[in-house]
């Protein structure tokens, strides 16, 4: 994976932390839900990690989607599934 495509991956922390920045630049959680349309309660359960994930009306504020990967395991016997 190149080091362009692991500077775009951001992990949930990551993500809070923009928000917060955006908050700090409209002025405070309040704000920055009036302006995006999204329930102040939203964002202070995401900032204060009080619900599992961030909601999607979130990521669409902050110019992101969520993206689930999967990875092989190292030690991984599925290779010998069906096989002789």
């Amino acid at each position: 994976m190149s080091a362009a495509k692991r500077a775009a991956e951001l992990t949930e922390q990551q993500v809070r932390d923009r928000l917060q920045e955006m908050c700090d630049l409209a002025g405070g959680q309040r704000a920055f839900a009036r302006v995006q349309g999204i329930a102040e309660t939203a964002v202070s359960d995401c900032l204060h990690v009080r619900r599992a994930g961030i909601s999607p009306a979130i990521l669409r504020a902050l110019g992101l989607r969520k993206v689930t990967r999967f990875a092989l395991a190292r030690n991984s016997n599925s290779s010998q599934i069906g096989g002789a």
